[in-house]
């Protein structure tokens, strides 16, 4: 079902795709990518400061994969990691502070699907939104 999304309809020819991937869909989320009509370009891991679950190592981090499409291949600062520490929230919330990286690098506008929270200069769109709005 998230393959078949249309994002590469409503995103702009010239744009940014950041992409939450834990280990079990790393594979899956670079299928994604394509589907939605961007190429593959870097990565960034958010390393979580409390210990995580796993049969082998015990995953305490995440990768936010960007993906590219037109003629958007640069960001706009070059002066960040590829990697910040964060501690976990809530069960799949990610860190606040990601979307402060991902403004200063990427130009807007900014969409972010399945969001929680009504951000100032972000459109959310989603389940869990809907889901907050209503509890709120």
């Amino acid at each position: 079902q998230i393959l078949a999304m249309p994002v590469a309809e409503f995103a702009a020819d010239d744009a940014h795709l950041h992409l939450w991937a834990t280990k079990d869909f790393l594979r899956t989320a670079f299928d994604v990518i394509e589907a939605w009509g961007f190429q593959f370009k870097s990565e960034f891991v958010w390393v979580k400061t409390q210990m995580g679950i796993g049969n082998y190592w015990r995953m305490s981090h995440e990768h936010l994969l960007l993906g590219v499409r037109g003629d958007a291949k640069r960001f706009n600062e070059h002066n960040h990691k590829s990697w910040a520490e964060f501690p976990r929230t809530k069960h799949s919330a990610k860190p606040d502070a990601i979307r402060d990286v991902i403004e200063a690098v990427s130009p807007g506008p900014y969409l972010e699907l399945f969001g929680r929270l009504d951000v100032p200069g972000w459109v959310s769109i989603g389940n869990d939104y809907e889901e907050q709005r209503r509890l709120a």
